[in-house]
């Protein structure tokens, strides 16, 4: 290294440098240096070494109490003062947890300071040393609240393994202190080293644990399946169930094994395994005689409708400090109960969607007649979603939603009242992916969905946070997100769903990025989607419920691609299915009012003409609960029915009305499309001038969205109007 006067900087030989020796150089210098220490010190650094880069007050505070250590302190101030240590102050922030992060920590200066004081040990004595530091921590904390302090006990216990499993005793207490650190992990959603915790401790479990030692072997057999399937190991999860199922005493020792089954079975697409299975325990819960007698076979002869009136009349005008007057019973039994009717109508919208809403109506039932708690908001959640998800016919799309909204409001409320951590992503997908968006702005919807995607995460429900983010990304297509910014979140999700194996989110996601790098530029960067033209091929249940979504983006990618004829074929296809849900029916009507004009150009028949004409009537209705998400469909439609029956002035004032709306209400896709056709309005009536002006406006509203595609097509109108940007 040298300063050049002619470059006027320094220099340097990269490979000189590289060539030479300093790491072991250094490690030598420092090794002579503590060999010269007092044995005292150096016992202090062969300790410290042991734990890593640095130790915590709450582990020297251990050893201090031992005889061995007691002098650990003075040790350590004699290594800050030669400079080996410094200490670094804690977290201040107060905490219920006697052994929290608080506290100074011990750091050495350097990573390869700490490297030299481990070689102080022999290598052939490092294990046994490990072992031993263990064993004299373990001796010391018994019986004392541990916190973050169990993860180096256990850590040295299970480095030095072989040497202290003398004894079966020692066997079930270094599970017992494995299984702690497990718990602790799972707490701070570290589920890959909660697992490592979990597995080691099941390895020491001797034989006929399951006898000797049944609760410990429930809780570790279940933390061990639900960390591993946190972290994607479906197989390794369901081995732990198996054994469970096997060997649990009784159902109530089950059922969360049960529970963690059905997750594993949905998110394989084993929707039918799934249902099944949830009628198998809710039979053995005590509810056989409501489902034998309310969900047979297609629920025949089963009045649903008097079902729901007799529902909603016991919920009406319900308040909150009426809900929560209701008496409480606190048996496990109703917990489970309603724990597995709330996932059962998850499935059964994919399986046997006529179930959803008598299942929906037993879990009213109950909570009305048991008290409220976190499960049974989740079923008034469900319930609302029910009847706002409800399939009508064209006709009766119109229906109140209202009621059901301010119920899901109601429950959302009420959650904020107790603890409901565990599930506050399932109740987030639940209002803010199949009810809200019906009230609320469908943007801050999506947001919210997001935060329910990280809180399914931290609690180790990814079959929720995966659904949170599904319609995540659902409602910010919907709702005009910006493409480029979404392609990016899908592929995100997407490889996070491949991680964790679950098989219906990832065909989700596989159609979303579909159309998503359609509408962008035509699917030209469309490099790994091949599979997603077969993701509603086939027999099963989940295949054909699938077939919706399918339809659903087939017909939305037509569109945007200005196929009329291609989108009204698969609007069709979608109308003529049973299970489509109502949000997705009002945006399709939508889309398909507009492309209708395009093919009334070609042929004018009565059955085209009615199309635009119920779309506005299924429009206006929806507007009333929620201007903001369809106003500004009602005016673009208006305006083009306007143009078709040249009524020009009032197709005029729509089209500025329309754009407006949709400004104001951030959709700037649809605000683009409005311009757009406000500028083939204006290029009809032969105002070039004002043409020219929408095509531009649109041209930089699609910019603004991200579309390629959309942007080459109004460049393209208006090179053919002889005119650029204005």
């Amino acid at each position: 290294l040298e300063y050049s006067v002619r470059k006027r900087r320094w220099i340097w030989d990269e490979q000189a440098i590289t060539a030479m020796d300093i790491t072991d150089n250094v490690l030598s210098l420092l090794t002579n240096k503590m060999s010269q220490l007092s044995e005292r010190v150096q016992s202090t650094l062969k300790v410290v070494s042991c734990f890593g880069f640095g130790i915590h007050e709450s582990v020297i505070d251990l050893l201090s109490a031992t005889t061995q250590y007691s002098n650990i302190r003075e040790g350590l101030d004699e290594l800050i003062w030669e400079s080996f240590m410094v200490t670094v102050a804690g977290d201040s922030t107060p905490s219920s947890d006697s052994q929290s992060s608080s506290g100074r920590t011990w750091k050495f200066v350097h990573d390869k300071v700490r490297e030299a004081a481990y070689c102080l040990i022999a290598e052939e004595e490092k294990d046994q040393y490990h072992a031993d530091l263990g064993l004299v921590l373990h001796s010391v904390s018994k019986g004392k609240k541990l916190g973050d302090a169990v993860f180096p006990i256990v850590d040295q216990i299970n480095r030095g393994l072989q040497s202290v499993l003398q004894t079966p005793a020692m066997c079930i207490a270094s599970a017992e202190l494995n299984l702690e650190a497990g718990v602790k992990c799972c707490e701070q959603s570290d589920f890959s080293t909660a697992n490592t915790y979990l597995t080691k401790a099941l390895s020491l479990l001797p034989n006929e644990t399951w006898a000797s030692h049944y609760n410990l072997s429930l809780q570790l057999h279940f933390l061990s399946a639900k960390s591993a399937y946190s972290c994607g190991n479906g197989e390794k999860a369901c081995e732990a169930v198996r054994v469970i199922l096997k060997e649990g005493s009784c159902i109530e020792d089950k059922v969360d094994a049960y529970f963690l089954l059905v997750n594993i079975f949905q998110a394989r697409e084993e929707a039918e395994n799934a249902y099944l299975t949830c009628l198998e325990v809710l039979a053995d819960l005590g509810e056989k005689e409501f489902l034998d007698d309310q969900l047979p076979d297609g629920c025949d002869g089963k009045d649903i409708p008097s079902m729901v009136a007799e529902m909603t009349k016991n919920l009406e005008c319900k308040t909150e400090e009426e809900m929560m007057a209701i008496k409480v019973d606190g048996a496990l039994q109703i917990s489970s109960i309603m724990k597995f009717y709330s996932f059962m109508t998850i499935v059964a919208y994919f399986v046997k969607p006529e179930v959803v809403l008598p299942i929906c109506c037993r879990m009213v039932e109950l909570t009305l007649a048991r008290g409220v708690t976190k499960h049974s908001l989740m079923g008034l959640l469900q319930y609302s979603a029910a009847l706002c998800q409800r399939s009508r016919h064209k006709t009766e799309i119109a229906s109140e939603v209202q009621a059901p909204c301010n119920l899901a409001k109601l429950a959302i409320s009420l959650l904020d009242r107790i603890e409901s951590s565990d599930i506050i992503g399932r109740a987030y997908f639940i209002y803010y992916g199949l009810i809200a968006h019906y009230a609320e702005p469908i943007q801050s919807c999506g947001k919210w969905l997001s935060k329910g995607f990280e809180a399914g995460l931290s609690n180790g429900d990814t079959f929720s946070a995966f659904f949170c983010a599904n319609h995540h990304i659902r409602l910010s297509l919907i709702g005009g997100g910006n493409l480029s910014t979404l392609l990016r979140e899908s592929d995100y999700y997407l490889s996070v769903v491949e991680q964790h194996g679950n098989i219906v989110s990832k065909r989700f996601f596989m159609m979303y990025r579909q159309t998503i790098r359609v509408l962008i530029d035509k699917g030209a960067s469309n490099q790994n989607d091949d599979g997603a033209n077969e993701l509603c091929q086939g027999d099963s249940f989940s295949h054909k419920r699938m077939a919706e979504t399918m339809n659903f983006h087939k017909a939305l990618q037509s569109f945007w691609l200005g196929y009329a004829e291609r989108c009204h074929h698969y609007v069709l296809k979608l109308l003529q299915l049973n299970v489509i849900g109502r949000h997705h029916r009002l945006i399709i009507l939508f889309y398909h009012g507009i492309s209708s004009f395009t093919m009334l150009k070609r042929q004018r028949t009565s059955k085209l003409k009615q199309i635009p004409k119920e779309a506005i009537i299924a429009l206006r209705a929806a507007a009333k609960d929620s201007r903001w998400n369809y106003r500004n469909k009602v005016h673009l439609l208006e305006a083009e029915l306007s143009s078709h029956e040249g009524r020009n002035e009032d197709a005029n004032s729509l089209y500025a009305a329309a754009i407006i709306a949709s400004r104001s209400s951030r959709f700037i896709h649809e605000q683009g499309l409005a311009c757009e056709l406000a500028g083939f309005h204006y290029k009809k009536i032969g105002d070039l001038q004002r043409a020219l002006g929408f095509f531009n406006q649109a041209k930089s509203c699609y910019a603004e969205w991200g579309s390629e595609m959309k942007v080459e097509g109004i460049t393209r109108q208006l090179a053919i109007l002889g005119g650029g940007t204005l």
